[in-house]
């Protein structure tokens, strides 16, 4: 079976998120607290308002501490300089080398949750513990567990959108489920009955 990091799926799922958007990860050319910088920001073609509202995720640094893992939301951008400045500011000062992504409409937490869910049960719960930090986990089909994430996180997305969008999220949240569902009585789990428990709809026949 093949085993992937929890870092590789959610950048997967970036590009599956932000298919409309510049998916953005790379590394760091360092800064501050409250600014950080970095070569792929620099653009011609983007404006200032292009990344603001986004989340910087902080996903690795240099030493494995503060500020790793912390997520804060861009207030302004500069293209030519390729920086941006984020409120509230990290808790360490970032530096060169640290790695980060940069997330449009779902806080990288929501994905993270997301990843964990479709993983957790899809495995039985044997990568109950999956983070960034811990080795690959050993899935049989890493596509059939990006839907299940994805049907998680557009159950949050639907809850604000209204109109024809909630009407296309919902069916995308269909679709993602029934892939999900499908993928894994296909690699020998039992379809999912409704009313049951999470252990029984996903248990081995």
């Amino acid at each position: 079976m093949p085993s992937v990091t929890r870092n590789t799926m959610r950048k997967e799922l970036m590009e599956r998120l932000y298919a409309t958007e510049d998916v953005l990860y790379g590394t760091l050319d360092g800064s501050d607290t409250d600014t950080a910088t970095a070569n792929e920001w620099v653009s011609t073609m983007l404006t200032s308002t292009n990344l603001v509202g986004a989340w910087l995720f902080v996903d690795d640094t240099t030493d494995d501490l503060a500020p790793e893992g912390e997520s804060r939301r861009i207030i302004s951008y500069n293209p030519a300089a390729g920086s941006v400045d984020v409120d509230p500011v990290f808790t360490a000062a970032l530096a060169a080398g640290d790695t980060y992504e940069i997330h449009y409409a779902v806080h990288p937490d929501r994905l993270n949750e997301a990843l964990q869910w479709a993983v957790t049960t899809g495995t039985l719960w044997a990568n109950a513990g999956w983070t960034d930090d811990i080795a690959a986990a050993v899935i049989p089909d890493k596509d059939i567990f990006k839907e299940g994430a994805l049907y998680r996180i557009k159950q949050g997305l639907v809850r604000r959108a209204t109109g024809s969008l909630k009407n296309e999220l919902q069916d995308q949240i269909n679709q993602h489920k029934e892939a999900f569902d499908n993928g894994l009585a296909l690699l020998g789990y039992r379809k999912p009955r409704s009313g049951s428990t999470q252990q029984e709809r996903f248990g081995r026949v």
